[in-house]
Formats: C-alpha cells, sequence, structure tokens
C-alpha cells in the first residue's frame, strides 16, 4: 500500500475491511498498520480462528500488539446479525456509538 493512499486514508475516521477473501483483508490491514498512527480506525469482520491467524502474521510482519489491539475485529455490536443487510446494521451501530462516546452494551434508563 503506497504512502499516498494511505494519507488519502486519513481523512476518514474509520476504515472498513469487509471483503470475501481473508488473504487480500490480511494484506491491506498489515499494509494500513504499517503505516497507521492510531487514526483512522480500522475495523474488519472475521471469526476468531482468522484474527488468531492475522495477529500472527502481522506479528511476524514487525507489527505491535498495541496496533493489533487497537484493530476492532470482529466489528458490530452483537445482535446475532447473519444476512449482509443485518451486518450492515450491526457495524454502523458500532461506529455511531464510538463517535458518540456510548458503550452500546450499557444498560437503559430503564435498568
Amino acid at each position: 500500500m503506497s504512502r499516498e493512499t494511505t494519507e488519502s486514508l486519513a481523512r476518514f475516521s474509520h476504515i472498513l475491511l469487509l471483503g470475501h477473501d481473508w488473504a487480500i483483508d490480511e494484506a491491506l490491514l498489515i499494509g494500513l498498520l504499517e503505516r497507521n498512527e492510531g487514526r483512522p480506525r480500522i475495523g474488519c469482520i472475521g471469526s476468531k480462528a482468522k484474527w488468531r491467524a492475522f495477529e500472527k502474521s502481522a506479528l511476524q510482519a514487525g507489527i505491535s500488539q498495541n496496533a493489533l489491539d487497537a484493530v476492532i475485529c470482529p466489528i458490530g455490536v452483537t445482535i446475532g446479525a447473519e444476512s449482509p443487510q443485518e451486518i450492515a446494521i450491526a457495524v454502523l451501530a458500532q461506529i455511531i456509538a464510538e463517535i458518540k462516546g456510548v458503550d452500546p452494551a450499557s444498560p437503559s434508563w430503564r435498568d
């Protein structure tokens, strides 16, 4: 990933990797983490097994554990989302909550 590409991405608050090919997402994610200073936030979908394999690859590539810990994976509020539409809603809900500084798991005023 070129420096120009990562600099142009800095204007965004979040980057989401939602691909169907984890190998491509992994290469993009490592490229972003090599050039990222904490903004924009990075989120990706993926299973626990895929994340653990990615984490191992990223550490071997020289990515710090702190940088990995900042990645939101899996991204999306836990609502049991399965369809693409439900996943999109869950992801947007998490981003909105983060921007507004709200914990989506916190109790409501009725609790």
